[in-house]
């Protein structure tokens, strides 16, 4: 490993900590506003297909860098030697970060058959189509 790249382990794990605590909010957030998209009794209409868009992207697409991510602090956590706080902060946060993730996932799962039971699904797949997505797979477009 190149030293000048070389990072205290300590230090590895509070980056790691703040990239959770970031998405931890950033995903209560969408999944505050799939909920509110899927069940505002006010509305009386359905959720405008952009919106449902843009929520199912959201939602879709931040699960591989946060997986990633997990992945980083399961390894610190497993075989590092990091300082006790450090260690516990980063247990409690990568659970915070799986709960949400998983309540995301669901969520915009639900969203999409809510849309696929509508007849709204090929109108969003239109959408994330034109902003590069593969349609309701939620990845990116791969050239073939």
């Amino acid at each position: 490993m190149n030293e000048a790249r070389a990072i205290d382990v300590d230090e590895q794990a509070r980056i790691v900590l703040g990239l959770l605590k970031e998405y931890a909010e950033k995903l209560s957030s969408l999944n505050t506003d799939i909920l509110e998209a899927r069940t505002d009794p006010t509305r009386g209409l359905p959720l405008r297909t952009e919106r449902a868009a843009w929520l199912l992207d959201q939602g879709e697409l931040l699960k591989p860098p946060l997986s990633r991510i997990i992945s980083r602090g399961s390894a610190l956590l497993e075989h590092m030697n990091l300082d006790t706080v450090v260690e516990d902060e980063l247990a409690l946060r990568m659970r915070e970060i799986e709960i949400h993730l998983h309540h995301t996932l669901r969520l915009t799962h639900e969203l999409k058959q809510v849309f696929e039971q509508a007849r709204n699904a090929e109108q969003i797949a239109k959408l994330r189509l034109a902003a590069g997505l593969n349609a309701m797979k939620g990845g990116p477009l791969r050239p073939e």
